[in-house]
């Protein structure tokens, strides 16, 4: 009945930079807690999930140095705290994304046609999403505006990091805590995150081989300091 969030989870995978391990940490207990959360169960068993969530989400957050998510316990409700503590946890995590991408080009990328079909299938699910929640009508129309935006850079020559992953961020912290959370945005957003980070990827691997990496010692070498045969000469 009262699942641990991180039952199941193989640690020895964790990659060993502190910013990924959270990354992947956080996505395994959400997409745990949007397993178990539903409407017909009991208060007391949503309100026990929540609070594991915010547990040991923050836990990690302080274990690896992320300190902008701490617990949160300030409202008069658990679910005031969670929807707060979700739109915090959200934008965090956008932005460590973020951070984790990395290349020459590393505020842009560009989106294979392959990857772009999935993303808008991906974005009918979220759009959909929001028109079924029971959100007021001004906020749905802003979420579905970012929604609109995010895809405006999807259909660019080259996606910029920060308008698209921004407005996407925007999204994912605005359904948290409406009836959307059970339907298919939380797994949407997140394939779509994850299929921008994969595409950065190639695209890196790729500068890469075309490229070759750049030795310092063979720029030292080429650059330093040349012997002359000349040196051995003594001038009269």
């Amino acid at each position: 009945m009262y699942q641990d969030l991180l039952f199941g989870f193989d640690f020895e995978k964790l990659p060993s930079d502190p910013t990924r391990r959270f990354i992947l940490l956080e996505q395994h207990c959400r997409r745990e807690l949007m397993s178990v959360l539903s409407n017909e169960s009991p208060d007391e068993v949503n309100s026990f999930i929540r609070t594991q969530y915010m547990s040991i989400v923050a836990s990690l957050a302080d274990e690896l140095n992320i300190n902008e998510i701490v617990y949160i316990d300030e409202f008069n409700s658990i679910e005031k705290d969670f929807q707060e503590f979700m739109r915090i946890t959200s934008g965090v995590i956008a932005r460590l994304r973020l951070r984790t991408i990395s290349s020459k080009d590393q505020f842009s990328v560009r989106i294979s046609n392959r990857s772009r079909g999935i993303i808008e299938d991906k974005i009918d699910k979220i759009r959909k999403a929001i028109n079924d929640s029971d959100l007021s009508t001004s906020k749905k129309k802003r979420l579905l505006g970012k929604l609109e935006a995010f895809r405006t850079e999807l259909h660019r020559d080259r996606m910029r990091f920060a308008n698209a992953l921004g407005a996407l961020s925007i999204v994912a912290a605005g359904i948290v805590g409406t009836a959307s959370l059970l339907a298919d945005a939380p797994d949407a957003i997140e394939t779509i995150f994850r299929l921008v980070g994969e595409e950065k990827e190639k695209e890196d691997a790729e500068v890469m081989r075309l490229e070759g990496p750049k030795d310092p010692l063979l720029l030292e070498k080429s650059t330093g300091p040349q012997s002359s045969s000349n040196d051995d000469e003594i001038p009269f």
